[in-house]
């Protein structure tokens, strides 16, 4: 079919054919033709035709063309407050057409080319306005176009544009968007950085569960935390950086450890980084002492059951933590101090000519326990410090009978750490980056003698005064360089380092000295080089690929353990992985991949295979619903493992250790079922629930029964560790409720993993001993004022067994096959026949090897905090009180045993010739006071 012209069409053809035969036709509507006048257009794939009718009507412009010319053709141009040859010009852009204008003031249509036009591409990152940060799933729209997400380093890409003035927006949760405009050239490539504006924040910190980015379901699979400079003692979540992230769902921080655990897996199972680098985090006494200063983290991102290949290879989870940059004015301080350390931070900024900006933060925290140490916290660790009577009879060389020890002196709690992060910007688009941390803890006892005034002391009161200390150095590098390497490509190269050093020292008096010689060491150092690019393969399509490659080193030395041993590795891994994110649709995203890793060690490569969806329905009648499942295989190669002590004291029960898999075992392996779902019926609710189940195929444990020795100077792993099976599970779900100027959050969770490890408590399968099945919680943050903010929690936890310490199950458990075992190896060690009946005796009594039947009274705990900011000029000051645990409830950590002399030799009791059983308590009601000033 011949399309019909329009009269404006045939009227400027005919003045086209006059001109051609020397004719000139009256000037129609030329002299009121407005050439100053401003206008402002936005066509995209509207047909020329319509648009030359459009721009015609508007503007009262003659224009003349040949229909033919324009048939079939289409108009992309989003143009404002531009004069009218100006909007000709961006009207034809593309569309293979130019104009001129005759001398009656006529313009005429005419082809530049029969070729197809040349499109252009458009490349870009979203950042924070004030720190530069990049922002991961912003969401990115072209006016009158379909958007984008940015991925994890804020970087985003629109190909095959036909040339123009766009106007691109930029959004993102907590932040103000921004619009700008960009014009794409021919066959070429723009690039813009879009920065953003923080929103006004509560002085708590921000947690963001899954809204942010363009589609819901993007964040659903993870959990993210922002701004964890909270100032002050553990408010609701705890000052330190891991106790923030008990704020998270499917995130629990232990009350009696203060390790961290991911949907129920072991404090082993997840990876931590720190600006892509591993941290190797030691054993944590209080949960009031992490290893960063939280003035050194802008954000926290915990990836959960079903995460995709990209992330990383763990059993668990992973968590990713970033430095936080400084603001683009050109200084900033901040002090923070509190009655257990000084925080500061120090931000530079500068622009310097051509464009290159530099950025540089430091950051740094130092302990002050002596110049102050809170009374409860002293009361506490004394109390955990005394001397384990059961335990001395159990290791000791000899006979020595169960009695009561005082607990003696004030335990030292010192730390230090420091952070440098430093970028680099080469105009918008291409970006260098690094950072150092190091951190420094030292705990214990530093007793180096019998007590003044005592002659002849006795042997066992001197037991208490000799010293027990325990050093932990660990620490991080990283560079990373960023750019865009053409008009669908985003890509990174990092090489970074990390390492752990442990020292353990202790000692007992010649007469007592313990079975096997005493300090523990532990050395990790690792390196790795990797590269990450990304591709647009179309719209709605992106390709994501990397590889990476590592060596491990690690040696340690455990004398003070139940199994003392040596052992070194090194070894080199690689491991790549390639994924695929496509769009089936406005509400399905299907993501595939997989990763792949090769030992160097066991000469075999590694297939982890990962599937995600990603529902989202935004507009229904009810609200908006999205919706993720995830499933996968996860293996992990570098695995940490806490093993208990041989020392009497139940100050650290524990020494931690990291190896990577040597060649005499399989590295651990779990499948994973994970969704999550966000409902959001209006702006005001959010409701989200999510569950998991994660099958262990293959875990190791540490062998406790294993017969082994100093004297080997590297025992081979698996004569050390054995294997376990078995799965988690876990559900839970969270309603939130905005309040105007804050929010109330209810959430309940329950998690069970249950494992059978071999040869271990007669192969039968028990609940892990850090799960809390129940765990329920309310939460208010509240803002009355603009400068006050309240908050408040209450949290109570049911279902704890494995109700004694640690190290009686480990020490019994090795040999609960073979009770005589144990008799006969104590016998080796000197132990009398008397006293080897009493150990026997409290095994039986209590029966410790059914974990299960020694449960533990709930943890009842409220906590509230007030804060209260004002401004003195250029100065910042804000305040903050803490109250732990309110109402003083005596929350128990777990059990141990002590010796009462009245009920041991009490004839006719059920419990003579047996040790009581006392309570280890947590911290009782802490109140705190924590000024910041930021000038």
């Amino acid at each position: 079919m011949i399309p019909r012209p329009s009269a404006r069409a045939v009227r400027g053809f005919l003045s086209l054919l006059g001109f051609l035969a020397g004719i000139t036709p009256a000037p129609a509507q030329t002299g009121s033709q407005p050439a100053a006048e401003h206008y402002s257009f936005a066509w995209r794939g509207v047909l020329l035709e319509e648009a030359l009718e459009q721009l015609i009507t508007a503007s009262r412009l003659d224009v003349g063309w040949d229909p033919a010319l324009i048939n079939g053709r289409r108009v992309h141009c989003v143009i404002h407050d531009a004069v009218i040859e100006d909007v000709l010009r961006c009207l034809l852009q593309g569309t293979g057409l130019d104009y001129y204008r005759l001398s009656t003031g006529t313009y005429v249509l005419t082809s530049i080319t029969r070729t197809a036009p040349l499109y252009g591409n458009l490349s870009g990152r979203v950042t924070d306005a004030e720190t530069g940060r990049p922002l991961s799933y912003a969401n990115v729209v072209l006016a009158d176009a379909s958007g984008r997400a940015t991925n994890e380093a804020g970087w985003f890409s629109f190909a095959r544009l036909l040339p123009g003035t766009y106007r691109i927006t930029a959004s993102h949760l907590g932040y103000q968007s921004v619009t700008r405009t960009v014009v794409v050239p021919p066959g070429g490539l723009a690039r813009i950085e879009l920065p953003l504006q923080s929103r006004p924040i509560l002085v708590n910190p921000i947690v963001v569960d899954g809204m942010a980015g363009q589609r819901h379901s993007r964040l659903l699979g993870t959990s993210e935390l922002e701004h964890p400079d909270t100032p002050g003692l553990p408010a609701p979540g705890g000052s330190d950086v891991l106790g923030t992230l008990d704020a998270l769902m499917g995130v629990r921080v232990s009350d009696v450890t203060a390790d961290l655990h991911v949907q129920g897996g072991a404090a082993g199972e997840h990876q931590f980084r720190l600006d892509g680098a591993p941290v190797f985090i030691p054993l944590n006494v209080t949960s009031f002492t992490g290893p960063f200063s939280p003035f050194a983290l802008e954000q926290i991102t915990v990836h959960k059951a079903g995460f995709g290949a990209s992330v990383g290879s763990q059993i668990a989870g992973v968590i990713e933590a970033t430095h936080v940059l400084p603001a683009t004015a050109p200084r900033r301080l901040d002090v923070q101090v509190d009655p257990l350390s000084i925080n500061t931070r120090l931000g530079l900024h500068h622009t310097a000519p051509g464009g290159i900006e530099k950025t540089l933060m430091m950051a740094g925290r130092i302990g002050l326990w002596n110049l102050y140490a809170p009374t409860p916290l002293q009361t506490l660790l004394r109390d955990w410090n005394t001397i384990d009577t059961f335990i001395l009879s159990a290791f000791s060389d000899q006979s020595i009978p169960f009695r009561a020890f005082e607990s003696v002196g004030n335990p030292g709690l010192h730390f230090l750490d420091l952070h440098t992060a430093g970028r680099l910007r080469f105009g918008p688009l291409h970006l260098l980056s690094g950072s150092v941390y190091w951190g420094r803890t030292r705990l214990g006892n530093a007793f180096s003698g019998q007590p003044a005034g005592v002659v002849d002391p006795d042997p066992l009161e001197l037991l208490a005064t000799v010293p027990d200390t325990y050093r932990w150095d660990n620490g991080i590098a990283q560079a990373r360089f960023e750019s865009i390497l053409g008009p669908r490509m985003l890509a990174s190269v990092q090489a970074r380092g990390s390492f752990y050093h442990l020292q353990h020292r202790f000692r007992v008096p010649d007469s007592l000295s313990l079975a096997s010689p005493t300090g523990d060491a532990n050395r990790v150092l690792e390196l790795a080089l990797s590269t990450t690019l990304d591709y647009s393969l179309a719209e709605g399509h992106l390709l994501r690929g990397g590889t990476e490659l590592t060596h491990t080193a690690s040696h340690f030395t455990l004398a003070g353990t139940q199994i003392p041993l040596r052992h070194r590795f090194a070894g080199w891994r690689w491991s790549g992985f390639a994924e695929d994110r496509l769009s089936l649709g406005p509400h399905l995203t299907l993501e595939t991949g997989s990763r792949f890793t090769y030992l160097a060690s066991r000469r075999k490569l590694y297939v982890e295979p990962r599937l995600a969806l990603r529902f989202d329905w935004e507009d229904t009648p009810a609200g908006a619903l999205s919706l993720f499942l995830g499933t996968g295989i996860y293996q992990q190669y570098v695995n940490q493992f806490d093993v208990s002590s041989r020392s009497p004291r139940s100050f650290v029960s524990q020494t931690r250790f990291w190896m990577a898999v040597d060649s005499t075992i399989s590295p651990p392996q779990a499948l994973h079922y994970a969704a999550e779902v966000l409902y959001r019926p209006g702006k005001a609710w959010a409701l989200r629930l999510e569950g998991y189940y994660k099958r262990q195929r293959h875990i190791l444990a540490i062998d406790y029964a294993a017969e082994t020795s100093l004297q080997d100077d590297n025992m081979p792993q698996r004569d050390f560790l054995k294997d376990s099976r078995g799965h988690t599970y876990g559900a839970a779900v969270q309603i939130e409720r905005s309040l105007g100027p804050g929010r109330l959050l209810a959430r309940y969770e329950y998690t069970d993993s249950r494992r059978s490890i071999s040869d271990l408590f007669r192969n039968q399968v028990h609940r892990v001993p850090w799960i809390e099945p129940h765990n329920l919680e309310f939460r208010l943050d509240f803002q009355p004022l603009t400068d006050l903010t309240l908050l408040a929690r209450w949290r109570g936890i049911w279902g704890r067994t494995w109700g004694f310490r640690k190290s009686y199950y480990d020490f019994v458990g090795a040999h609960l096959d073979d009770l005589s075992r144990i008799l006969a190896e104590l016998a080796e060690t000197g132990v009398s026949n008397d006293a080897r009946v009493r150990i026997a005796n409290q095994v039986l009594g209590y029966q410790l090897d059914r974990p299960e039947t020694h449960p533990l009274p709930p943890i009842l705990q409220l906590d509230v905090s007030l804060a209260y900011t004002f401004r003195v000029g250029a100065t910042t000051l804000q305040a903050r009180a803490d109250v732990l645990n309110l109402l003083d409830r005596e929350n128990v950590a777990d059990r141990r045993f002590f010796y009462n002399p009245d009920t041991y030799f009490a004839a006719g009791n059920d419990r003579a010739g047996l040790l009581e059983v006392e309570n280890r308590p947590l911290l009782p009601r802490y109140a705190s006071l924590a000024v910041r000033l930021s000038w």
